[in-house]
C-alpha cells in the first residue's frame, strides 16, 4: 500500500513473499526509489524469512540496507601461530610481534583451537594448542616471549603440522612470521604435506632483512596469503 509521508508517497510491503512479485515489478520498484527518489519499507514475516533465499540477489535487495543471503554456520577452526623470536627482531618489532599473535583470540569463538610455537634456532610453545576460551592466561603466556638466538623455521613449522594433522576441525590454518633468513630445508615437501592434510599456511615476511622468497612460496604451497610487512607496527 502507499503512505504519504511529508507529501513523498512511500511504498510499504509488508510480509510480501517474493514469488508474489515478478522480476519486472521489482525492477519498477528498484527504478521509482532510486531514480524517482520514492520511499520503500519493507516489513518481514514468515513470507519472506521462511522462503528460501528470500529476495536474494534481486532488485528489491539492491535498494535495502541489508541482504537476504543466510548466514553460514560456524566452521570450527584450529589455528597455530609460528612465530619468530631470533635476536633480530627488536624490542619495538617483538611486541608488535606479539601483539599480532594476540589478535586471532578476538575471533576465534571458545571451542576453538588456538596456539603459538616460538623459534630461534629450537622451538617451544609458550601457548600450547588448546581451547580457545583461555585467552587470559594464553595473552599472559605470549606477553613472556623474548628474542634472543638463530632463526630455524623448518622444525617449528614441522611441529605445527604434527599438532594440526589428525585435528578434526574444518578450518586448520598456521601463520608464520619471521624476519630473517632460514638454513635450507624441505619446505615444499612439509607443506605440500600440510596442505594435503588441509591445513592452510599463510606467512608474514616482517621487514627487509626477511626471506620474502622463502615465504611467498611456502603461502603459495600452504594455499594460503603472504604479506610484506616494512614497518611493524602496521
Amino acid at each position: 500500500y502507499l503512505a504519504a509521508v511529508d507529501s513523498h508517497p512511500d511504498l510499504v510491503l509488508s510480509d510480501v513473499a517474493r514469488s508474489s512479485l515478478s522480476d519486472r515489478q521489482m525492477r519498477a520498484l528498484a527504478t521509482y526509489v532510486q531514480d524517482l527518489g520514492g520511499g520503500f519499507i519493507l516489513a518481514g514475516g514468515e513470507n519472506i524469512h521462511g522462503a528460501e533465499g528470500g529476495y536474494s540477489k534481486t532488485d528489491v535487495e539492491r535498494i535495502l540496507p541489508i541482504t537476504f543471503d543466510a548466514k553460514k554456520p560456524h566452521q570450527s577452526v584450529a589455528m597455530i601461530v609460528v612465530l619468530d623470536k631470533s635476536g633480530s627482531m627488536g624490542s619495538q618489532e617483538m611486541g608488535f610481534a606479539k601483539e599480532a599473535s594476540k589478535a586471532p583470540l578476538q575471533f576465534l569463538r571458545d571451542t576453538d583451537g588456538f596456539g603459538i610455537v616460538a623459534f630461534d634456532s629450537t622451538f617451544y610453545w609458550p601457548v600450547r594448542f588448546q581451547k580457545a576460551a583461555n585467552r587470559r592466561q594464553m595473552t599472559e603466556s605470549i606477553n613472556t616471549i623474548v628474542s634472543g638466538g638463530e632463526t630455524d623455521v623448518f622444525p617449528a613449522l614441522e611441529a605445527a603440522y604434527v599438532e594440526l594433522a589428525g585435528n578434526p576441525s574444518e578450518i586448520k590454518h598456521v601463520i608464520l612470521m619471521s624476519d630473517g633468513h632460514t638454513p635450507p630445508a624441505y619446505f615444499q615437501t612439509l607443506v605440500t604435506k600440510m596442505a594435503d592434510a588441509k591445513i592452510t599456511v599463510s606467512t608474514v615476511a616482517l621487514g627487509a632483512s626477511a626471506d620474502n622468497a622463502l615465504l611467498s612460496q611456502i603461502a603459495e604451497w600452504g594455499r594460503g596469503r603472504t604479506y610484506f610487512v616494512t614497518d611493524a607496527s602496521r
